[in-house]
């Protein structure tokens, strides 16, 4: 009789692990980020780089945008990020509170003004403008510079 106890303790706690092991591993989740660059004409911006860095986790990587301006970002642990873009001929943007979110890609286009390298333009990420309920006002959604969208 001991020896079938001893069996189904080492059994219950192999399973329990296993168990313990597999629900840990199913929350372990990543992100994606991608998005474009482009001049405030949205010309693309061809080989700019665009850094992502998350200090709590030690984290950055680097990309270089493709012919259309495009850059992707895979496999990014879930965290808030700095997006910091930078091309040759003009200013360095830096977009703070950028969202990765599990299983959620993420968009940041992002525009650069021209200028020096030297010279950085801050942007905050966020969602969209909350939604006017008390009244029939209209306003313009305004890009990251403060100009209305066309």
């Amino acid at each position: 009789m001991k020896p079938f106890k001893l069996s189904l303790l080492v059994f219950s706690v192999f399973a329990i692990t296993l168990l313990a092991a597999s629900v840990a591993f199913a929350q372990t989740g990543s992100s994606s980020l991608r998005g474009t660059i482009t001049d405030l004409q949205g010309r693309a911006i061809a080989g700019a780089q665009v850094t992502i860095t998350n200090d709590q986790k030690n984290f950055s990587r680097t990309q270089t945008t493709n012919d259309d301006g495009a850059y992707t970002f895979t496999s990014v642990p879930p965290g808030t990020y700095r997006l910091e873009v930078q091309a040759t001929g003009f200013k360095k943007a830096q977009v703070s509170e950028v969202q990765a979110q599990i299983d959620t890609p993420g968009t940041f286009d992002v525009q650069l003004e021209v200028g020096n390298i030297s010279e950085t333009v801050s942007v905050i990420a966020g969602g969209d403008a909350p939604i006017n309920t008390t009244d029939a006002t209209i306003s313009l959604k305004r890009n990251s510079y403060g100009k209305p969208n066309r």
